[in-house]
């Protein structure tokens, strides 16, 4: 390949025509020869430039410093090894890793702000949730508290197992969900619920009864399973 037109050369190189004549308009390329009729021709010293500077970009250095190498190198650029100007190289590894050690410290106070921020707001029940615990509580049921867990006890009912099948199934996408575990049984229906604080207060409010303490019992219209 001793006379390579410019869109053979972005073939071979993987740059855009325009890229190549940049790198010529600003030295990172030696000028092009030209034909008769005005055509840039170049040559293999100008595919091994390309790809030095490939290499370089791949690296992460900047222009000026593939410059740098290249000058360095004197004519023997193209095919020279990176590594044979250490220096810059080491420089651009120190700057890169104090640029990581800046990041890594900024998102860390990201993290600090972005929990205090969350700490600080409510955690609000959308009203699609609200709906379906009105729904599974509208039926009668006995309600107990503890060890962190509402245990609801239902009399079984087919109505009542889509209810339950829907509030299930909500709360499984919920931003908050409560781990809610469901047993059935010929008479009766548990639903134990390991709640978050916001639906440990739907279901106060919806109840019309301030939060449950620990081991606290309570029923909605009889004693379920009687």
């Amino acid at each position: 390949m001793s006379k390579i037109r410019i869109t053979r050369l972005a073939e071979i190189t993987g740059f855009t025509p325009a890229t190549i004549r940049f790198y010529e308009s600003t030295g990172l390329l030696p000028a092009a020869s030209r034909t008769s009729s005005g055509h840039r021709v170049y040559g293999d010293s100008d595919v091994d430039r390309l790809r030095f500077i490939a290499r370089g970009k791949h690296m992460g250095l900047a222009l000026d410093e593939i410059r740098e190498l290249i000058h360095s190198c004197g004519d023997d650029s193209g095919t020279a090894d990176l590594d044979q100007v250490p220096d810059t190289l080491r420089r651009r590894i120190a700057e890169v890793n104090e640029r990581v050690a800046e990041l890594s410290a900024f998102s860390a106070q990201l993290v600090t702000s972005l929990s205090a921020v969350l700490s600080q707001r409510p955690r609000e029940v959308d009203p699609t949730c609200r709906e379906h615990w009105s729904r599974a509580l509208s039926h009668p049921h006995a309600r107990r508290h503890g060890d962190g867990l509402l245990t609801f006890t239902f009399p079984s009912s087919p109505a009542l197992a889509a209810v339950l099948a829907g509030l299930v199934a909500h709360e499984s996408s919920c931003r908050w969900p409560a781990t809610i575990l469901l047993h059935c049984t010929g008479r009766v229906t548990v639903l134990e619920v390991a709640v978050a604080d916001a639906t440990r207060r739907l279901v106060s409010e919806l109840c019309g009864e301030p939060e449950p303490e620990d081991v606290a019992t309570s029923a909605n219209d009889g004693e379920a399973g009687a």
